[in-house]
């Protein structure tokens, strides 16, 4: 059915006022301008890809990408908005779909490098690691500038402990960027040069969005793991009154210690900077309340709890300083704090080859005791199996002193 002519001018012009609101950054006029044009030239992928953009810009991601699916479907050769489309679907972790979008998108010559990349970090995330560097060579074959797709070969090969190619790629990536924060990371973790005081934000976010679905089978019946019931029991043991007024889960993940604790707390809130963590927590039922974000900000905005739980937490920081700083703040008087950290012989704090830090016996005293907590008791035991061997780890419980 033909268009009528009078209303592809007016939606015409009603996509170029969305365009001039869009440059001088006035979404939401942007977006209406869009809308009516939509609504008048319905078979315009490029209308559709704009609304698109405007509705990500406002943070509405799931109608950004109807949106986007909306313009692929008017225009099957609307390759920009395909691969937006992809990875919206890949960031959203519905690999199928995004599968299929990356596989169309092999045809179109300028964006095989795109799809290549998508395709190799959609492997990534099923755990394929010889068939995602296959597709990630390729990608970086077409851009070898391309920094992501270094360092996503390197974690592929981290994966697979060829250590030497990884920190090949590392380098390659840190000649190119040289303040990327998750590159100077790895790099450290596998060289033992110029460690930094804590693992950048994104590279949690990621590894632990990655994780989320199967992180509580890969922890408890691969790694052995039982933190949560090790923590617990310091708690029994010291036979605090209960029901506790007011308790954080600091890295919260899953939820795994929130439900071990919870029949303890009358009001449980979590801390964590993974959304799909997050999004498995409120599954758990047992946390009046959840915050995305750091935990240092995130506390900084809530008032003082009676207890403060960290769960395999610190070993994604090095210096621990700050933190200990803000807990002190965040802690009722007489309040306790609870956590776990991996051991290390000697010196402060380590960060191995996997990513994690480990800190002494000596480097927690020293901080909890400056920030004003005392020892009500320490046990080491092992935390978990890592590559089949044991990781020895520290259990702690200490309380806030009031200094008069």
């Amino acid at each position: 059915m033909s268009l009528d002519p009078d209303h592809i001018k007016t939606a015409d012009m009603l996509f170029e006022q969305g365009n001039s609101a869009f440059l001088a950054q006035d979404i939401s006029t942007a977006l209406d301008y869009y809308q009516q044009a939509a609504a008048l030239r319905p078979d315009s992928g490029l209308i559709w890809q704009n609304i698109a953009a405007c509705l990500q810009a406002l943070g509405q991601i799931e109608a950004a990408v109807d949106a986007l699916d909306m313009a692929v479907k008017r225009n099957p050769n609307a390759h920009e908005a395909r691969l937006n489309l992809a990875q919206a679907y890949l960031e959203t972790y519905q690999l199928g779909k995004a599968q299929l979008h990356f596989f169309t998108l092999l045809q179109a010559p300028p964006y095989r490098a795109d799809a290549h990349a998508g395709l190799g970090v959609l492997l990534m995330r099923q755990n394929k690691w010889y068939a995602a560097i296959e597709e990630l060579e390729e990608a970086s074959r077409m851009r070898p500038q391309d920094v992501d797709t270094l360092i996503n070969l390197a974690t592929c090969h981290i994966k697979q402990q060829n250590l030497t190619e990884a920190v090949r790629l590392l380098t390659q990536a840190h000649a190119l960027a040289p303040s990327h924060p998750i590159v100077n990371y790895r790099l450290a973790a596998l060289t033992g040069k110029d460690t930094p005081p804590c693992a950048p934000a994104d590279y949690v976010r990621a590894l632990f969005d990655h994780y989320a679905d199967y992180f509580d089978t890969a922890l408890i019946n691969h790694l052995h793991y039982r933190g949560p019931e090790q923590l617990k029991q310091l708690l029994d043991n010291a036979q605090i009154e209960t029901p506790i007024a007011l308790a954080y889960d600091l890295g919260c993940g899953t939820g795994l210690m929130g439900r071990m604790i919870k029949p303890l707390c009358q009001t449980l809130i979590g801390i964590d900077l993974s959304p799909r963590m997050l999004v498995k927590a409120e599954a758990q039922g047992c946390y009046e309340a959840l915050h995305h974000g750091d935990i240092i900000a995130v506390l900084a905005t809530l008032p003082p709890a009676n207890l403060l739980i960290a769960a395999d937490t610190f070993c994604y920081t090095g210096d621990l300083a700050p933190l200990f700083e803000q807990m002190a703040l965040s802690i009722q008087p007489h309040g306790y704090l609870l956590f776990s950290t991996e051991q290390l012989a000697d010196g402060e704090y380590h960060l191995q080859q996997n990513g994690r830090y480990q800190h002494s016996v000596d480097y927690i005293h020293k901080l909890a005791t400056q920030a004003g907590f005392r020892c009500i008791t320490h046990h080491t035991a092992n935390l978990r199996l890592e590559q089949g061997e044991a990781v020895v780890g520290d259990y702690w419980l200490w309380q806030r002193c009031i200094f008069v």
